[in-house]
């Protein structure tokens, strides 16, 4: 788990090593820019156990090159212990969304102590299951092929192998 943490942190390195090692000048990057929309990206996973893989997500998203955004839809973020009220500001951010990210982490499948109000066993899986309501493209990446796959991800979804930026990037078309 160390070195896949490690190994994320490098690739990231790198990613932003390679945006401040390259020339281009301004009014090139602003066309580019002008020609691809800025992917909005909803990412679910377990704040609990997965958090700082959201994190390296950060850093790939503080590379002037990816025109991806990463939304935010932590616990802190939301600040509401309210069930109707957390659906609501979750239904909003994906929405808004292009995409969802999914880390299929160790306890996707856990159960929530609120599971019975939440109406799914957890909110991961009520996070995606909103998005296949909403039609929104899904981008899935197991940390190990060892974990379960829930079965709201058995169609329609794309895969990445590997938790990196150019894994998504490539599958974002950036």
């Amino acid at each position: 788990m160390i070195r896949l943490i490690l190994g994320a942190l490098i690739v990231a390195a790198s990613g932003l090593l390679e945006a401040k090692t390259q020339h281009r000048s301004p009014r090139r990057r602003s066309r580019r820019r002008k020609k691809m929309a800025k992917k909005r990206v909803v990412v679910s996973f377990d704040f609990d156990n997965d958090r700082h893989y959201r994190a390296l997500l950060n850093a790939f998203a503080g590379n002037p090159n990816i025109d991806i955004d990463f939304a935010d839809m932590t616990p802190s973020e939301i600040q509401s212990d309210q069930v109707d009220r957390i659906k609501a500001v979750l239904t909003t951010k994906i929405s808004q969304a292009t995409h969802m990210l999914v880390i299929v982490g160790e306890h996707i499948n856990a159960p929530h102590r609120n599971r019975a109000k939440i109406g799914e066993i957890n909110w991961q899986l009520w996070e995606i299951k909103k998005a296949v309501e909403l039609r929104k493209p899904i981008i899935a990446v197991k940390l190990d092929r060892s974990y379960s796959t829930p079965a709201l991800l058995g169609q329609g979804v794309t895969w990445i192998h590997s938790f990196n930026r150019s894994a998504l990037e490539e599958v974002l078309g950036n």
